[in-house]
């Protein structure tokens, strides 16, 4: 049996805002009831090194639809987002794997690296050469 004040630290600690860069390992995926929309998910790697593995983080509501929306092209695998989380707990996959589980409260496009930004200006420009006959 866990005593009273280890599931107060543990619930507590569940309730906590975690601010985190992440970057998605996969597309982000629509929730849905039906043919209703209700949000979506994402699975992300924490690239700050706070979280020993990866996460799987739902967004629900208006907000998260409008973020989708918005910026359905861009979240790929590889882009790396800033959110806001609560709700984090372990749970146990299939297989008895443990995974990460929380709750979105915002999510921003973090900025992309100048590295990034430069490969895409050069791919903007680059002019094909015509191939001798």
């Amino acid at each position: 049996m866990t005593p009273p004040d280890v599931k107060a630290q543990a619930h507590s600690m569940s309730q906590a805002k975690i601010y985190l860069r992440a970057a998605l390992r996969m597309k982000a995926m629509t929730c849905v009831d039906g043919a209703r929309r209700l949000g979506f998910l994402m699975l992300l790697h924490d690239t700050t090194g706070v979280l020993a593995s990866d996460l799987t983080a739902h967004w629900i509501g208006d907000d998260a639809l409008a973020f989708l929306d918005a910026h359905r092209a861009a979240l790929v695998p590889g882009r790396c987002v800033d959110v806001r989380l609560s709700g984090l707990q372990v749970a146990q996959r299939c297989g008895g794997r443990p995974e990460l589980t929380a709750l979105i409260h915002s999510c921003l496009l973090a900025p992309l690296a100048p590295s990034h930004i430069k490969h895409r200006q050069t791919l903007l420009h680059h002019k094909p050469q015509a191939q001798p006959a």
